[in-house]
């Protein structure tokens, strides 16, 4: 069976590196479930030299169908009081949209969300990463069986 990617689009700055900021990562992955391959920053950035690590994020993007931005924490501050910005998770749903990635964004204010964040090229907006996940495995769990 050949497993759908999906590619966790997530704020890390102002966050603990790999604990803080990949909690809701793995949450989701658990949530997807077996059939879904999930892909996390945390797992391979510190692999990687600072230099190359704009292109393995790329291609780790490139290579998935789906992108799950989680949004949710934006604005907010970490228990340690830092504020936690998403200026690299912006930029990676501008690439995914403009790749034609089937892109769901889940974020908190769906009132006064930024058009570009629930807008014609966001195929799902939710306030709740668990109905994020239920909608990417309704969606396509039928076409990786």
């Amino acid at each position: 069976m050949v497993k759908k990617r999906v590619y966790f689009a997530h704020s890390m700055e102002g966050l603990d590196i790999p604990t803080e900021s990949g909690r809701r990562g793995r949450a989701a992955r658990e949530l997807l479930g077996s059939n879904f391959e999930m892909l996390l920053a945390e797992e391979w950035q510190d692999e990687v030299i600072q230099e190359n690590i704009e292109e393995i994020d790329l291609s780790k993007l490139k290579s998935s169908s789906i992108i799950l931005a989680d949004l949710y924490n934006i604005g907010l501050r970490s228990k340690e009081g830092n504020h936690i910005l998403c200026q690299g998770t912006n930029q990676e749903i501008g690439y995914a949209k403009a790749s034609g990635k089937y892109t769901v964004v889940v974020g908190r204010k769906p009132k006064h969300a930024h058009p570009f964040d629930i807008g014609k090229y966001v195929d799902y907006y939710t306030t709740s990463l668990e109905d994020a996940c239920n909608h990417i495995r309704n969606t396509f769990c039928e076409k990786t069986n």
